[in-house]
């Protein structure tokens, strides 16, 4: 998605999100397109919003990670990272977590952040290396 495309979707996905205050799912993107277009707080509140909801969503974990990640704060990012990756070992579905990392990788390539970054973020969660390794 184009960073056009992000600021057409925020009017609808706020819509919607209020007309059901349930939606998961619209939450997350909407707060995705907020962090996409550099509203780090915003993006923040709505996410934390969502694990008020559901605390042991691993996307919503993971969400607010990018979150932290994309801010700089990488202690916490990796916090969550790894709170997520817990919540999916638990379930046996790590192979999941990769997939999101390659699309974290692909989407942040706008923000300017290097690629090789994520990558090695998703090495140091999946082994569990210290967080201070990563910083």
């Amino acid at each position: 998605m184009k960073m056009h495309q992000y600021e057409s979707a925020v009017p609808l996905l706020y819509k919607t999100s209020y007309m059901d205050e349930t939606s998961i799912e619209a939450k997350n993107n909407l707060a995705f397109c907020q962090l996409m277009l550099g509203n780090t707080e915003k993006a923040k509140d709505i996410y934390q919003t969502v694990l008020e909801q559901n605390p042991q969503s691993n996307e919503a974990l993971f969400n607010f990670a990018n979150v932290h990640f994309v801010a700089g704060n990488l202690t916490e990012a990796y916090q969550l990272y790894r709170q997520a990756y817990q919540i999916l070992s638990q379930k046996g579905e790590t192979k999941s977590l990769k997939k999101q990392f390659v699309d974290l990788a692909k989407a942040l390539k706008q923000l300017d952040i290097n690629p090789k970054r994520v990558e090695m973020l998703y090495d140091a969660v999946v082994t569990g290396a210290n967080e201070m390794e990563i910083l």
